[in-house]
């Protein structure tokens, strides 16, 4: 397909301007900002993998369906509340070892997280296997 310079521009803009919403702008200000929240969080007991471990874990890109997939959970005090489900990449620290995994939780509000669950994952792994 020929494409006009105009065209070129709009393709550029377009995906530009994407990229900038999904928060794939700044990827070094990003990355530094990941490595801060790594410093600040203590570690803490985690699913990974299926087994239980004291860890630390950054989210570093997280997914919500434009809807929010909400259900009713019940909270450690035994209260029903409502969550939202929502999936992450991840970062995890397991000692000198860092891991790049998927993880989910519940969100209630936006401050508490509970039934988190992470996956180790490959680079690989994350990439679009039907865009060629």
């Amino acid at each position: 397909m020929k494409l006009t310079a105009e065209t070129v521009q709009a393709i550029e803009k377009v995906t530009e301007s994407a990229l900038v919403k999904i928060g794939a702008a700044d990827i070094p200000g990003k990355v530094k900002l990941a490595v801060k929240f790594a410093w600040a969080q203590p570690p803490r007991e985690i699913l990974l993998n299926g087994e239980r471990v004291t860890a630390v874990a950054v989210d570093i890109a997280t997914v919500f369906t434009p809807e929010g997939c909400f259900h009713q959970i019940m909270d450690a005090a035994g209260a029903v509340t409502t969550a939202e489900s929502v999936r992450a990449l991840s970062v995890v620290l397991l000692g000198d070892d860092v891991m790049l995994c998927k993880s989910a939780y519940d969100a209630v509000g936006t401050d508490v997280f509970l039934n988190a669950r992470y996956w180790t994952t490959s680079l690989d792994a994350l990439t679009e296997h039907y865009i060629s």
